[in-house]
């Protein structure tokens, strides 16, 4: 039986973005832009480039997306105004199976403040008061995320909250997951 093989996706809801990544597979790399000017986007040894710093050679755009998904100084650029109906992801036109995936990212405002972020023990279980109820914290919080195997539920979470980005949510969070239940270790 062959791996199977996914597309990775840039996903961004309401966060002003900027990213770089890099994928290495079984057999060869991928990198995007990462650092602004990064030795002129050259990969890690073992890595290829997702992304060539100049345009998006390899990437769909959204249709209809008005240039709001862009390349500045190097690197992808996302100002969370797109104006493509639906959904308004980035997918790399290459498919990947085994891989490593290396991305730099830095969201540059939060122009929202969630007030219902919980607070996230160290086993992944959210803190509750003494009467039982969750705590909240109200946060600046931007959604963002990398979607694995093309779909939601395999969101690697880009975020502001204090557990930190790199968590996949749905799956911490899934109480029909089955045991052993993986509720920390994510982030």
């Amino acid at each position: 039986m062959s791996p199977a093989r996914f597309i990775i996706c840039l996903i961004i809801v309401g966060t002003v973005l900027q990213i770089g990544c890099s994928v290495k597979t079984a057999n060869r790399s991928v990198n995007s832009a990462g650092q602004a000017k990064e030795l002129d986007n050259v990969p890690p040894p073992g890595f290829i480039s997702l992304f060539n710093g100049r345009d998006f050679t390899g990437w769909n755009v959204p249709k209809g997306d008005g240039g709001h998904w862009k390349v500045v100084d190097g690197v992808i650029d996302y100002d969370a105004q797109s104006e493509a109906e639906g959904e308004k992801h980035l997918w790399t036109q290459r498919e990947f199976g085994d891989f490593v995936l290396r991305i730099d990212w830095r969201i540059k405002e939060t122009p929202y403040v969630n007030p219902y972020v919980p607070y996230i023990l160290p086993d992944g279980t959210h803190a509750r008061d003494i009467n039982g109820k969750v705590i909240q914290m109200a946060l600046p919080d931007s959604d963002s995320g990398i979607l694995l195997r093309g779909a939601a539920k395999n969101q690697v979470n880009i975020w502001c909250w204090p557990i930190g980005s790199g968590e996949l949510w749905s799956y911490r969070t899934d109480e029909n997951q089955p045991p052993p239940h993986p509720r920390c270790g994510y982030s």
